[in-house]
């Protein structure tokens, strides 16, 4: 069963990977957003519509459902369970199973909002909207939704382009202004609004996207790399507590930070990318696979997208040089007594490694070669060892890091 088992995790692919396409049911290949919903399923937005998966089939609604605009930008499930769909004319209410009479999309700002690029839903059950022409509510009463600009001051030559609703009930906004710089908004459940500048947003610094994690950590996606905010950031002082970019990659622009279900935080950064934190609170990112792009939504299954790309957990996953094994040739794996696991490489020269979350480290122990020369106690025939020759037990000591 262990040859059988070394067999397979050497064929075995690295980070078994589904595609989806056009081939498979999706109204498109090109995909804006992704993510899943309460009731387990997972939802495209493409620019032939909004697509909806339940994991065999894909469900698609487009202009003919009744859809203000094929060119579908952001997608938002509130907590009531309603669904709005922001396009490129504006946002509308999707009710997938709508009774006699009612359509199935109920269309807001085809003219007032334009192009949207972000919903959220605040703590109070306000939907925001980030469009070409401003930053609009969506505010239900009595059952019914209506539409009004908001007292966010977007001025003209300028874009409110993403949100974030924090667990203290702030709204975050990514404020791109026309000559190219960047800058943080922040308001308060009150109404107060604080303008956040730091020189990192300047010149490019524009923001992609920004996470709230489970440590209250928000985290900036930037066109110059991943940020981490400072904790109650204040006008005048000091905004971005760390930057963390990769060099010498073709673009310094940090993907989406992502938080799987089991606490793990994921960003594509150079190649997807795991956002560690030590026992004291140091983070660093760890490459997880150079060759990915990140992570932004999980399937009830537990599988990781990244848009219309699935990467199986419940497959093989090989580990080679990449991952810090010295020698790729397996001799041993076993679990230690502290619970960690172990693997010890090589023929002439033996390394024990240990696995620290996807990566191993490394050491080589001082131990006499098998294949130093020695006469053997007995021999039961010509140049073959005997019932008689010994074996030792060596105790290898816990491996000490720097």
């Amino acid at each position: 069963m262990f040859l059988l088992l070394l067999s397979a995790l050497a064929l075995a692919e690295k980070q078994p990977m589904q595609i989806y396409t056009t081939a498979d049911g999706l109204p498109s290949n090109q995909i804006n957003c992704s993510l899943s919903d309460s009731h387990g399923f997972l939802w495209f937005c493409t620019r032939e519509g909004l697509s909806r998966f339940d994991g065999y089939t894909f469900t698609n609604y487009g202009v003919d459902q009744g859809l203000p605009d094929r060119v579908v930008n952001t997608f938002l499930e509130t907590k009531h369970g309603e669904y709005w769909v922001g396009t490129t004319r504006g946002v509308a209410l999707f009710n997938p199973k709508p009774s006699n009479g009612h359509p199935m999309f109920a269309a807001y700002g085809e003219n007032e909002i334009g192009k949207v690029s972000d919903l959220v839903e605040d703590a109070e059950g306000t939907v925001w909207v980030a469009g070409d022409f401003g930053v609009f509510n969506l505010t239900r009463s009595n059952g019914t939704w209506s539409l009004r600009r908001s007292d966010v001051p977007v001025q003209q030559g300028n874009q409110a382009e993403g949100f974030l609703a924090d667990h203290e009930g702030n709204l975050w906004i990514a404020h791109y202004q026309g000559d190219g710089h960047a800058e943080l908004w922040r308001r308060s459940h009150d109404g107060k609004i604080d303008i956040l500048k730091d020189p990192f947003l300047f010149n490019g610094g524009r923001i992609t996207s920004m996470t709230e994690d489970s440590y209250r950590r928000i985290w900036l996606s930037t066109h110059q790399g991943l940020a981490l905010l400072s904790r109650h950031p204040q006008p005048g002082g000091r905004i971005i507590e760390h930057i963390y970019a990769t060099l010498h990659r073709q673009t310094p622009e940090a993907g989406t930070v992502f938080q799987t279900s089991d606490g793990r935080l994921w960003v594509d950064e150079g190649g997807t990318q795991e956002i560690v934190t030590d026992a004291k609170g140091r983070i660093q990112l760890r490459m997880f696979d150079p060759n990915g792009s990140g992570f932004n939504m999980e399937d009830s299954a537990g599988n990781l997208w990244n848009a219309n790309r699935k990467t199986e957990r419940a497959g093989f996953v090989s580990f080679g040089h990449e991952d810090g094994l010295r020698t790729e040739d397996i001799r041993s794996i076993f679990e230690g007594i502290d619970g960690a696991l172990y693997v010890v490489t090589g023929i002439h020269s033996r390394y024990i490694h240990r696995l620290e979350g996807s990566h191993f480290t490394a050491v080589a122990p001082k131990v006499p070669s098998p294949y130093r020369k020695r006469k053997p106690d007995s021999y039961c025939g010509a140049g073959h060892p005997g019932p008689g020759h010994v074996f030792r037990r060596l105790r290898f000591r816990e491996p000490q890091h720097d």
